[in-house]
């Protein structure tokens, strides 16, 4: 049984190679792409496609076909009779007697899937974006959190061991944070703590690392610096902190600061924050809103 072109799902189209026109069509093509019958017979071939897809079949098809015979799934952009870009996929073969046949295939639906799939994927790597950085900061003050800030300090004591590089470790407590909390309420030490972040976001430099260690506790860790620098560091950010106005009083903190590498490169990351908190500890006894530097309980300038 012969079978009927014209009810194939697909435009099915015959074309002179040499001349480049249209020799045959089935009703598919002027029936979806809103040509008239025989309007395109004897027309030439790149009447069908945009001027950017003529350009594609000029340089890639037809070397193609000559060289191959055939051309498997290229999508190009056909031209509708309102002149409107369509996407098609084409299969095509040369025959002997030096016709192309075609068989174009309406790719709209796929290029829709395409962009839903590119739009789903975008989504997808903001949310994983969002999700990535809700895990490694905190949530009230946005700077790092400890887990975090754990992986990234680690880090940079990694790089130590590689290069010449000075880290100094800072801890820092705010002075009676409890009475803020309960003269003013928690709400109003929550702005507190907000206030506190955003003067160390500024204070610090993009290479070092600022987290929210606990509570009303900070870690501060200033990479390739050394002690005395960052001594100076600090007492510049206690008169930065001491803006922060509380009723008609304003913000205090203790300091402890320790550095690495010292005496000994094999300390870890919990002994050298060990070595922090115990002279933020010698600050606080010391009367707070100072700064204190681990080294035989070396006091450095007091604020």
């Amino acid at each position: 049984m012969e079978m009927d072109p014209h009810i194939f799902p697909c435009g099915l189209m015959v074309s002179d190679f040499q001349e480049q026109k249209i020799l045959q069509l089935n009703a598919y093509i002027e029936n979806e792409f809103g040509y008239a019958k025989d309007s395109l017979i004897d027309q030439p071939i790149t009447a069908l496609f945009t001027k950017a897809s003529v350009l594609f079949l000029e340089h890639y098809f037809y070397p193609m076909l000559l060289q191959d015979g055939r051309v498997s799934e290229l999508q190009v952009k056909l031209l509708s009779a309102k002149k409107e870009p369509v996407p098609v996929t084409i299969n095509a073969t040369l025959s002997p007697q030096g016709e192309i046949h075609w068989a174009l295939f309406s790719a709209i639906n796929r290029d829709q899937l395409y962009q839903e799939l590119i739009n789903t994927r975008d989504k997808l790597e903001d949310k994983t974006k969002a999700l990535t950085i809700t895990s490694a900061t905190d949530e009230l003050t946005g700077l790092l959190n400890r887990r975090e800030a754990t992986k990234q300090a680690n880090e940079m004591i990694q790089q130590t061991k590689r290069a010449n590089i000075t880290l100094s470790f800072i801890l820092l407590d705010i002075d009676y944070f409890k009475r803020v909390n309960d003269t003013f309420g928690h709400q109003e030490g929550d702005k507190i703590l907000i206030k506190m972040s955003k003067v160390l976001v500024s204070t610090v430099r993009s290479c070092d690392i600022v987290a929210r260690w606990g509570g009303e506790e900070f870690l501060i860790v200033l990479y390739n610096t050394p002690i005395d620098k960052a001594n100076t560091f600090c007492q510049r950010l206690h008169d930065r902190i001491n803006q922060i106005e509380i009723g008609r009083d304003t913000l205090h903190v203790s300091i402890g600061i320790t550095g690495y590498p010292t005496d000994s490169q094999t300390l870890n990351l919990d002994e050298i924050i060990w070595q922090a908190d115990e002279a933020l500890y010698d600050a606080k006894e010391k009367g707070r809103n100072q700064t204190r530097l681990f080294k035989g309980n070396l006091l450095l300038d007091k604020k």
